[in-house]
């Protein structure tokens, strides 16, 4: 199942950045789940309090409540 925190706010990303003095691939793994440790945990916690969303793929789209 795919994850990933959707940050639009490119002042916000850069924001991050510099916080954590990460590089846009670091903030890209972080972002995407594409890597983990504290580290990354730390940035998308920062992302989630400066307007990220967090998005998911959902599997088995005919168990809904959308009915």
């Amino acid at each position: 199942m795919e994850r990933l925190i959707l940050l639009k706010n490119k002042e916000s990303k850069e924001k991050i950045k510099k916080a954590f003095g990460a590089s846009d691939m670091t903030i890209s793994h972080a972002l995407t789940f594409g890597r983990t440790n504290e580290n990354y945990q730390k940035i998308r916690v920062a992302a989630m309090k400066n307007g990220g969303k967090f998005l998911r793929e959902v599997e088995d789209w005919s168990n809904n409540d959308l009915k």
